[in-house]
């Protein structure tokens, strides 16, 4: 229907009030929100951003439609898609170590044409949902095929435009959902020690200097710890379950957890984290 209306625009049978840039808008939220039940979905939310892109006088892309069409891609984890359609709309590029062998069979095979720029301070929640997916990616490697290798793989590239994409620029913003949408990955996984080791990296990496060879407050809600404590939950490991001991001690008695450093390799300054206070989701994931 929004094609046709589309292509009738210009005829004196319709009324032109009946096609405005608000249309394909409006038709790639409504197909976005649909795409929680059927994947068709997803390509048509896709189809209707790119009329948008196409009719649309703005040279900015609207952050609220990428970021649904992103979202709707994440719950079906087609990760290399949203990846590209990322990389499109802020002018970045991404690598990826996914092999072709491995790589999803539902990528469209119809080029994608996106020429509107997303400014990089509101594309902290596209970037979310491409981490989301890349999550989902990873779940659905390991739940339909048992690929313990390609889920690794889904994960550490993840972590590769968290750590090494987003960290590095100045003008994203990183939220309690940025990092749990990888830790609640590795969460589904039950990998407690990987779940750790990002969740302490990033403490690392957005500590201040000020915080060198001091007590500080996590930057991290309680959410992300309990994704930690969930991950070890689910781990047949001795060692997962003396982090989930360790963790939880520290959440409820309120003690300094763990030493994370900060600075350059060659000027590494130690300190110490208080972790916020344990839920009720703690305790009954302990």
């Amino acid at each position: 229907v929004v094609d046709l209306l589309r292509r009738l625009r210009g005829s004196t049978f319709v009324d032109p009030r009946c096609y405005t840039p608000d249309v394909p808008s409006f038709a790639a939220m409504i197909a976005s929100d649909a795409s929680c039940w059927e994947r068709s979905t997803c390509d048509a939310a896709l189809k209707f951003l790119e009329l948008v892109d196409h009719d649309e006088a703005s040279d900015e892309a609207d952050p609220r439609l990428v970021g649904a069409v992103l979202n709707s891609f994440a719950l079906w984890g087609r990760a290399e898609e949203a990846q590209e359609i990322l990389c499109q709309v802020t002018g970045m590029t991404i690598e990826s170590d996914i092999r072709s062998s491995t790589r999803s069979k539902t990528i469209s095979k119809t080029p994608l044409e996106l020429s509107k720029k997303l400014p990089m301070e509101s594309a902290c929640p596209c970037y979310d949902a491409v981490l989301r997916a890349w999550a989902q990616r990873a779940v659905q490697s390991v739940a339909r095929a048992g690929k313990w290798n390609t889920a690794s793989l889904c994960m550490e590239q993840g972590r590769n435009i968290l750590v090494n994409q987003m960290m590095r620029n100045q003008d994203l913003s990183i939220t309690n959902q940025t990092v749990s949408a990888l830790l609640n990955g590795y969460s589904a996984l039950g990998q407690g020690q990987k779940a750790e080791a990002l969740m302490m990296e990033v403490e690392s990496l957005l500590a201040t200097s000020s915080s060198a060879g001091s007590l500080s407050a996590s930057s991290l809600d309680v959410g992300n710890f309990n994704s930690v404590l969930h991950a070890c939950s689910l781990s047949h490991s001795v060692d997962d379950v003396e982090i989930a001991e360790r963790i939880f001690a520290s959440t409820r008695d309120q003690t300094p957890l763990g030493v994370v450093s900060t600075g350059s390799p060659d000027n590494m300054s130690p300190f110490h984290i208080i972790p916020p206070k344990a839920d009720l989701i703690s305790f009954s994931t302990m």
